[in-house]
């Protein structure tokens, strides 16, 4: 009789474990799926705006910038030709308007890759309201690229997205390359740059 109720504790105890097993295993196995779900669905999220910033991008190559007047931090004013002169140049654009958080993130991709792309063949313009906000974010940023104000836009599409963009000027002022970076996917603006570094081999 002991042994018969020992037997049935241990055949009870048994099942037991294996319910609790199984419950377990399909906890884990569910959550895992929904985390494999998540992740696919953000790499398929990435994917679908890469591909969308790169056609938005794709649309400004070609076109040739008019030789706009620009002002720099002590208020004198330049033409853009002059800056450019013979070489090619890549521009970081932005606008007061635009999400801070996206320019700083732009800035530091920028910092990061300045080894790609030679110091004095990269420069800034910003819209900002007047020289004075534009000092001001240049103080709060610590930039050392060289920066010039314009409060028009620019005749580009690019304009039209409020957001910060990367482009790439021939010395005839002809967009040769454009891209608009994402703050949650800094290493697609890596590669952009890495894509970029023969424009200004020896030019």
């Amino acid at each position: 009789m002991k042994q018969k109720g020992q037997t049935l504790y241990f055949i009870t105890s048994l099942l037991l474990l294996i319910g609790i097993f199984i419950i377990l295993f399909l906890y884990f196995n569910d959550k895992h799926t929904k985390q494999l779900t998540s992740t696919k669905n953000s790499f398929i999220i990435a994917d679908n705006t890469l591909m969308t910033n790169m056609i938005d991008a794709n649309k400004n190559l070609g076109y040739k910038i008019n030789n706009l007047t620009l002002k720099d931090t002590l208020n004198g004013k330049i033409k853009l030709k002059d800056i450019v002169k013979d070489k090619n140049i890549l521009i970081y654009r932005i606008a007061y308007s635009n999400c801070s958080s996206c320019i700083v993130s732009g800035l530091n991709s920028l910092l990061k890759n300045t080894y790609k792309i030679p110091f004095n063949k990269i420069i800034i313009i910003g819209s900002f309201y007047n020289t004075k906000e534009l000092t001001k974010f240049i103080n709060k940023n610590n930039i050392n690229f060289k920066i010039y104000n314009l409060k028009q836009s620019i005749d580009l599409p690019a304009e039209e997205f409020d957001i910060p963009y990367f482009m790439v000027l021939s010395k005839d002022l002809t967009v040769m390359s454009c891209f608009f970076p994402e703050k949650a996917n800094p290493k697609y603006t890596d590669y952009f740059f890495s894509g970029i570094e023969h424009f200004f081999i020896n030019k």
